[in-house]
């Protein structure tokens, strides 16, 4: 996941690093976070300011502290997916299949960068699983209170991080929490339910209250909840763009699908009457979680049937069914052959574990020698770092794609803190149609550059950009990359004057 030059990848390309890491970059610069800056991925900056400050002191630059900083969120991803796996399972050899089956988001599916998948989409399922298992294996009763608390803690977190997968996590906490502590009385409790959806409610207002202290912290104004769960709540944006139709059922994404019903038609009505074990809860909430990520509205990361999304709920539910018929055994194949009424699911969960650790393993060496020739080869763009501090006058300031981790790389401020290009604008539009998306975000790019009068304005070379300085600014240098160019304007002398 470390990319330290995003302008060479060849699959997530800059259109999607720059989607994803500018509103980071904003709020590295204590931007706020209102509607006209507002991300669709939501307001996972506010976790990056820290660690990205730190680095800066160890010497890194902007952007190699952005990309060092996600790198190690991603690292942080899989070693509690790992955990939790460890954790639940007795069987060495399915292990270690799971581990190899949790890389193939890595070495096959996204071997670019993609970091709206990973590991934004990724991070708090597996922080919730690891709660989960916590919470459930404390003994000691104030312990367990103690991490409960962090869990309501870290559901808050979730859904400021992303509102959608947020909102899935602190769902599925709030059942898990409401079944513990209903098993622990000996049956269902209509005030521990509403008790537990009360704490679902305050993480919620925890978060939106968390983005409206720093804002105004940070000189800006407060949000309202449409403008939190952005672009849930948009008028304006055309969320259909982010639909996909559904796949052929006799496809891998209904097989997904199956597979975490299955689990919750077997232990749904255990679960009524509170008979769940701790392996079998885990399941069931591993199953939950995977199939509201993977049928939420935004199911653009599921195109091609990959399930990317879930790999985590997947590989744990396939994991344990293995577990279930090959952990119980003394390792012999008349061990293991003695029990033919588990064996169906778990050689299926088998197939399907092996067919992912064999993907990722065929693509490991692809995978590593695409990225040491192109997001790991900063070469080519030290030279072009030059060429920007030299051509770039002091005071420039900068607007379009990828020009903020252009300027990160040369640790140059943008002077203008918006929404990323590409979910301000929807490309698909014609230059004669309305596409903005965000009216917001251009309303203040345009009072900005009336307000500003700045007299020089770096700009991604691409008309729907360029046409905002056609009128005052000309054309007087460039700079160019991988197929890309930045285009440097001046203020005229009409601009000026006007």
């Amino acid at each position: 996941m470390y990319c330290p030059n995003p302008f060479a990848d060849e699959l997530g390309t800059i259109y999607h690093i720059d989607a994803y890491t500018n509103s980071i970059i904003n709020t590295l610069y204590f931007a706020p976070h209102e509607l006209y800056s507002a991300s669709i991925y939501g307001h996972y900056g506010l976790f990056y300011i820290i660690p990205c400050k730190l680095l800066r002191i160890l010497g890194l630059n902007e952007w190699l502290a952005v990309a060092a900083a996600i790198a190690i969120t991603g690292g942080i991803c899989f070693a509690l997916g790992y955990w939790t796996l460890h954790k639940m399972v007795r069987s060495d050899t399915v292990y270690y299949l799971s581990v190899l089956a949790c890389t193939v988001v890595s070495t096959e599916i996204f071997w670019g960068q993609y970091f709206q998948m990973l590991p934004h989409r990724l991070l708090f399922q597996t922080v919730m699983m690891a709660c989960f298992l916590k919470i459930y294996t404390e003994q000691d009763k104030h312990r367990r209170h103690v991490f409960m608390a962090i869990g309501w803690l870290a559901s808050a977190c979730a859904i400021l991080w992303n509102i959608e997968i947020g909102a899935v996590c602190a769902l599925v906490w709030t059942i898990g929490i409401a079944f513990l502590e209903s098993q622990e009385r000996g049956k269902w409790s209509l005030i521990v339910i509403i008790k537990n959806i009360a704490f679902l409610a305050g993480a919620f207002f925890l978060a939106y209250g968390i983005v409206n202290l720093y804002n105004i912290a940070v000189g800006g104004k407060g949000i309202s909840v449409s403008t939190f769960i952005y672009p849930i709540g948009s008028k304006s944006y055309v969320i259909e763009k982010l639909y996909l139709p559904l796949m052929n059922s006799w496809g891998p994404y209904f097989a997904v699908i199956a597979s975490f019903l299955v689990v919750l038609g077997y232990y749904f009505m255990d679960f009524l009457h509170l008979r769940l074990s701790i392996r079998q809860l885990m399941m069931l909430l591993a199953a939950i979680m995977g199939y509201g990520v993977y049928t939420y509205y935004i199911n653009r990361p599921v195109e091609g049937t990959n399930a990317s999304i879930c790999i985590f709920p997947l590989v744990f539910v396939l994991t344990v069914l293995c577990d279930n018929y090959f952990g119980d055994s003394d390792g012999s194949l008349h061990g293991i052959l003695r029990k033919p009424a588990q064996s169906g699911t778990s050689l299926f969960a088998l197939t399907i574990l092996v067919s992912m650790a064999l993907a990722s393993v065929s693509t490991f060496g692809k995978t590593l020698s695409e990225k040491i020739s192109t997001t790991y080869d900063e070469t080519l763009f030290k030279e072009t770092k030059s060429e920007l501090l030299e051509k770039i006058p002091e005071g420039t300031v900068a607007f379009g794609t990828a020009t903020a981790q252009l300027f990160a790389y040369a640790n140059m401020d943008t002077g203008l803190y918006f929404a990323d290009w590409e979910d301000l604008v929807d490309l698909s539009k014609k230059m004669s149609e309305n596409g903005i998306v965000n009216p917001d975000a251009e309303k203040f790019l345009v009072q900005s550059l009336i307000d500003g009068n700045y007299e020089y304005i770096l700009v991604y070379s691409e008309p729907s950009q360029e046409r905002y300085l056609l009128d005052k600014y000309e054309e007087i240098d460039s700079i160019e990359y991988n197929s890309m160019c930045w285009k440097l304007y001046r203020k005229t002398l009409e601009g000026t004057t006007s």
